[in-house]
C-alpha cells in the first residue's frame, strides 16, 4: 500500500522545519528527490533493492507529505538546500542523487552548487525547459490565476478531481495505478498546510534558470524517461542530455511519467548497474 513506507519513516529537525525521511541499508550513499505534488512514497518500489548495496535515503521535501510545510522560500535553490542540510544531519558528506520530474531541480542545484557532495545523478523525466505542459507554472505567478487556483484546490471535491486528473496523466496505463494511488497521494498532499506549499512551489519554480544550471553540472548523469510521457515529452531527455556534460539517456518503453514506479525492476537494474558503474561517461563520449 502506499502509506507503508511511512511505518519505517522518522523526523528530523532541520532550519526552518522538521523533515520525514526514511533511511535502509549499507554502502555508499544514495539520495531519492520525489516530484510534485507527491512524496516519498513514489519511492515504495525502489527503495529497497536499491538498499541491496547502498545506504538509501528517500524523504518528503520541505511542504510535501509528512515533512513540515511553513510559510516562506520554496524556491527550487531552497529545496537544494534543505536537501544539502539533511545530509549534515544525517552525516552524509557526499551522495549519489536520484530526482524525479521536479525533484531533478533540487538534484540539478545542488550539483551545482556543491558538486564535491554529489557522485552521480540520475534524472528521471526531468523537468528542465520551457514551451511543456508545465508552462502552467509560469501562469501562476500572474495574481488573479493564482488565486483562482488557490480557490479551486481550497475545494476539496474539485481538488481532489484536479489532483486525479493529474496523476493518472502521470501513468502510461491505468493498470500500474495504485488501487490507493489517487486517495494516498491526495491525503498526503491536503495535510495541514499541502496547498500553499505546492502553490509556493510553482509560483517559484522557474524552467529556464532551471536549463541554465546544465552545462555547469558536472558529475556523470544517467538520464531515464518513460516513451508515453504525457506531463513531459521524451524529447526533452535528448535535450537535458545535449546540455550535461557527462550524461546518458535510456529511454524506457510503456512507461510514462513515473516510470520508477511502473517498472520499478527495470528502473533499479540500470539505476543500480550506473551507480556501480567505474566508466567515466565523459571518457564514454570521447572514445
Amino acid at each position: 500500500m502506499l502509506h507503508e513506507l511511512y511505518d519505517r519513516s522518522r523526523m528530523i529537525d532541520l532550519p526552518g522545519g522538521a523533515l520525514c525521511y526514511v533511511r535502509m541499508g549499507k554502502g555508499p550513499a544514495v539520495v531519492l528527490v520525489h516530484g510534485i505534488p507527491l512524496s516519498l512514497a513514489t519511492w515504495r518500489h525502489n527503495l529497497t533493492s536499491l538498499a541491496d548495496n547502498a545506504t538509501v535515503v528517500a524523504f518528503d521535501l520541505r511542504g510535501f507529505g509528512r515533512s513540515e510545510k511553513p510559510s516562506g522560500d520554496y524556491s527550487v535553490r531552497a529545496h537544494a538546500r534543505v536537501l544539502g542540510q539533511l545530509l549534515d544531519a544525517l552525516c552524509i558528506p557526499s551522495a549519489a542523487l536520484v530526482g524525479s520530474s521536479y525533484g531533478c531541480a533540487a538534484a540539478l542545484q545542488f550539483a551545482r552548487d556543491c558538486p564535491d557532495r554529489v557522485q552521480r545523478l540520475v534524472l528521471i523525466n526531468s523537468v528542465g525547459y520551457p514551451a511543456t505542459s508545465h508552462s502552467i507554472e509560469r501562469f501562476l505567478r500572474i495574481g488573479a490565476v493564482a488565486w483562482m487556483m488557490q480557490l479551486a484546490l481550497s475545494h476539496d471535491v474539485v481538488s481532489r478531481a484536479l489532483f486525479a486528473y493529474r496523476l493518472r496523466r502521470s501513468y502510461a496505463s491505468s493498470e500500474t495505478i495504485p488501487p490507493d494511488g489517487v486517495d494516498g497521494y491526495y491525503s498526503l498532499f491536503r495535510r495541514a498546510d499541502g496547498v500553499a506549499s505546492f502553490l509556493a512551489t510553482l509560483r517559484q519554480f522557474d524552467e529556464a534558470a532551471v536549463a541554465r544550471l546544465l552545462p555547469d553540472v558536472q558529475a556523470d548523469s544517467l538520464i531515464l524517461w518513460g516513451d508515453q510521457d504525457r506531463v513531459l515529452p521524451v524529447w526533452l531527455a535528448k535535450r537535458i542530455q545535449a546540455a550535461l556534460p557527462r550524461a546518458y539517456v535510456e529511454i524506457l518503453p510503456g512507461c510514462g511519467h513515473l516510470p520508477h514506479e511502473e517498472a520499478p525492476a527495470r528502473v533499479n537494474a540500470l539505476i543500480a548497474a550506473f551507480l556501480n558503474s567505474e566508466r567515466s561517461l565523459r571518457r564514454a563520449a570521447a572514445d
